[in-house]
């Protein structure tokens, strides 16, 4: 039997007769102070650019004894299977993660987290330990086969068919405003544009076609040669719709001062039949300031394209399309130009540019059984050179000095989060959760990995974790996360997504 007392409460605990201060929990007689959630605290909080304050600092010291009492009962756990991690291990991984470094610049990593090597060493030992009780007690007795995952389509197919509705819009533009660059015998005044307007109503009541009177009387440069139908501009969103609502049509002049007319005419809310031909897909790349709220679209096309990447000079964008790496120059309407990235032509939307700006990491699934793979080469292209040994592995961040890569690594049916310095090598794996691990991003000073973890109880749910970059305990930030973490230029600030 494992005997847990939980003893805190906000702002005491019980005071230790032996001198140690504050006593926040035991678990089977091991006695956690707060001492040891105070150091575990400024560990976490150290070279942050602001510190938590109030509640923030209260629910962060909370996770941190949670952590520890989770991890003592685990410990705890270990000593019975006879499962503590040995010193041979705790060597081991302690080389692996001082590869990329010299011992001068590992001794400075650890003064910035404020810990000694004896500290890094019990964290270390702590967290193999916890992985061996993990793997043995859970992951080892958990299996899904091909006929489970069949098993569950074949239950839930209706899900996963369904059709959508669809629109078709097109317009017929007459505006009372003279434009000499407006195409079919524009209309110079109000009464023009009316008389223009009840033209095309009375032709369009008597069966013409919208397509060829647009083409013949449209007064829009954009859309009169394509039978007025109007191109995707920018971002979009899908709405389900469901029980009853109102559908109406609206226009705007984009000017205070400006008073327009329009005349809405052969509008039909129809659910068209399945499409016997191909969808053509439209991707559209947006700029959006800080400030908000304007959406500008810098390049959109008639084909998927994906994870656009600011090049560091803020001249170019740098996205995947078709497998291929392609560069978007920003200004005078740039055309999109193909890196070579010689072999790797089956180049995923997990890719990025090294932080001097020189390389570039791309995961890629040309090779070997075709699963992804990490690969760097320069920035204007060339031969890639792989990194990782083992595969799934897809890459998604960069640590601020540039010598260490983390990516999302595949391995038995799990993913988790891992490391691997630039030069290749072993890899380090930093995460051992149930679940989904995804999306690693190092914080500005580079002492943590902030990932997202998706619970395969709770898959709807989408929490924010760090874990230390040198290996360590992982902690819950924040709950109801979207997208990964990403962080601004001066480290200042930190963004994501939410679904809803």
């Amino acid at each position: 039997m494992l005997a847990l007392t939980f003893l805190f409460i906000l702002g005491t605990g019980c005071k230790d007769k032996g001198g140690k201060g504050d006593l926040m929990a035991t678990v089977d007689g091991r006695k956690i102070y707060r001492e040891e959630v105070d150091k575990y605290y400024r560990t976490q909080t150290a070279g942050s650019a602001q510190q938590p304050s109030g509640e923030q600092a209260t629910n962060l010291r909370l996770s941190i004894l949670r952590q520890l009492i989770d991890n003592e009962i685990l410990m705890r756990r270990a000593e019975k299977l006879g499962l503590l991690a040995t010193d041979d291990e705790v060597d081991r991984r302690i080389t692996e993660l001082k590869a990329p470094y010299t011992n001068e610049e590992f001794d400075t990593r650890l003064k910035e987290k404020q810990i000694t090597l004896d500290d890094f060493k019990r964290e270390i030992r702590r967290s193999l330990t916890v992985e061996k009780v993990l793997n043995k007690e859970i992951t080892s007795k958990i299996s899904i086969s091909d006929q489970d995952i069949s098993d569950y389509f074949k239950a839930h197919t209706a899900e996963f068919n369904f059709v959508e509705q669809q629109y078709h819009l097109a317009r017929i533009l007459v505006s009372p405003i003279p434009n000499p660059q407006a195409p079919n015998n524009k209309a110079q005044n109000d009464t023009e544009a009316r008389k223009k307007i009840q033209t095309i109503l009375n032709r369009l009541d008597s069966g013409d076609d919208f397509a060829t009177l647009a083409a013949n009387f449209s007064e829009d440069t954009e859309t009169a040669g394509n039978g007025g139908d109007l191109q995707v501009a920018g971002g979009w969103i899908r709405i389900p719709i469901q029980g009853t609502f109102y559908v109406g049509l609206g226009v705007c002049s984009h000017d205070k001062d400006v008073s327009e007319t329009a005349v809405f005419s052969n509008v039909d809310l129809v659910t068209p039949a399945p499409a016997s031909g191909q969808t053509t897909l439209y991707s559209a790349l947006s700029v959006v300031p800080i400030a908000g709220p304007d959406v500008s679209v810098v390049y959109i096309a008639p084909e998927h394209f994906e994870a656009p990447n600011w090049t560091p000079d803020g001249k170019s964008f740098i996205f995947n399309r078709e497998g291929r790496i392609i560069k978007l120059p920003i200004a005078g309407g740039g055309k999109p130009e193909t890196i070579d990235t010689g072999f790797a032509t089956r180049v995923n939307n997990d890719h990025g540019i090294s932080p001097d700006g020189t390389q570039l990491v791309i995961s890629d699934q040309s090779q070997e059984k075709h699963d992804s793979l990490v690969y760097m080469l320069p920035l204007a292209g060339g031969t890639p050179r792989r990194i990782t040994k083992n595969s799934p592995s897809y890459w998604h961040g960069w640590s601020p000095d540039g010598k260490t890569l983390a990516f999302v690594g595949q391995r038995d049916g799990e993913f988790d989060i891992y490391s691997i310095p630039v030069t290749g090598g072993d890899e380090t794996r930093l995460t051992t959760a149930k679940g989904l691990d995804d999306g690693p991003e190092y914080s500005p000073d580079g002492n943590y990995i902030f990932y997202q973890h998706s619970d395969p109880q709770n898959e709807d749910e989408i929490v924010l974790f760090s874990v230390p970059s040198l290996g360590g305990t992982p902690q819950r930030i924040l709950g109801d996360l979207g997208t990964p973490v990403s962080f601004s230029p001066d480290g200042k600030q930190r963004s994501s997504s939410r679904f809803c």
